[in-house]
């Protein structure tokens, strides 16, 4: 399916739905099959009252569905996608990515799918490739790519709202990462069950931690770590707090 539609401007919707469906080299259905397949995929892209009509006479996203229509009306050893449903309405646009991957996937052809929307490709895709200015950026499922982006550029591309990134200096010690004000801690195992409350530096890199608003929770138990300003090191305060330990610039 080709992003400008290439559609027949002399033939109805019913033709050009039709027009691969009746291609030399094609097997031939009957007319009763045929007009069949291609009515069942104009209700599919909501379009059954319009197969009469002329491509001048829809608008731009009745013409990109009748695109797709037809893409979808060969059995094909493999389709292309580029851009199917930009730009179709949000409703229409939500409910019509769920119905084309239900329908795809219950044939054994595959399927590239290209489109400038992260979360759309996130819900379509079972394998995604995300592309930034020409570079493969990162490859894996999407759940991969959300939660574990391997490049800035792909962890700035997925997701809404967008992720949190914060740059500074990590530091490592006594089973904790520490990234200026903000900490991860992997959960203690048996050899860091003893050790110290606040971890000692033991060693330091320049980067970039990132965070998405739906993976922050608040706990019961949390309460704020009192800092000196503009020192690097812990206050007292900081000794004994399930804060734990953090950095000032």
């Amino acid at each position: 399916m080709f992003e400008s539609y290439a559609l027949y401007p002399h033939l109805s919707v019913f033709d050009n739905v039709a027009f691969p469906l009746r291609a030399p080299g094609v097997p031939h259905l009957s007319a009763d099959a045929m007009t069949a397949r291609v009515r069942d995929m104009l209700r599919f892209v909501e379009l059954a009252d319009l197969e009469a009509r002329r491509p001048a006479e829809l608008s731009g996203g009745q013409r990109q569905r009748v695109a797709l229509s037809r893409a979808l009306a060969q059995d094909a050893r493999a389709y292309v996608l580029d851009e199917p449903i930009s730009h179709l309405d949000a409703k229409l646009r939500h409910t019509l990515r769920g119905a084309i991957r239900r329908r795809l996937i219950r044939g054994e052809a595959p399927t590239i799918w290209t489109s400038p929307d992260a979360l759309e490709v996130l819900a379509v895709a079972d394998r995604v490739a995300v592309l930034v200015q020409g570079r493969v950026r990162q490859v894996g499922t999407p759940s991969e790519i959300y939660r574990q982006p391997a490049h800035l550029d792909v962890a700035r591309l997925v997701g809404d709202p967008p992720l949190n990134l914060l740059e500074g200096d990590l530091v490592s010690g006594a089973g904790c990462l520490c990234l200026r004000h903000a900490r991860v801690r992997p959960a203690p195992s048996a050899r860091d069950s003893g050790s110290a409350s606040g971890p000692r530096a033991t060693g330091r890199a320049r980067c970039s931690g990132s965070v998405r608003r739906r993976s922050v929770s608040r706990s019961p138990a949390a309460r704020v770590c009192p800092l000196r300003s503009g020192s690097g090191s812990r206050s007292a305060d900081m000794a004994s707090s399930p804060c734990g330990w953090a950095r000032t610039s």
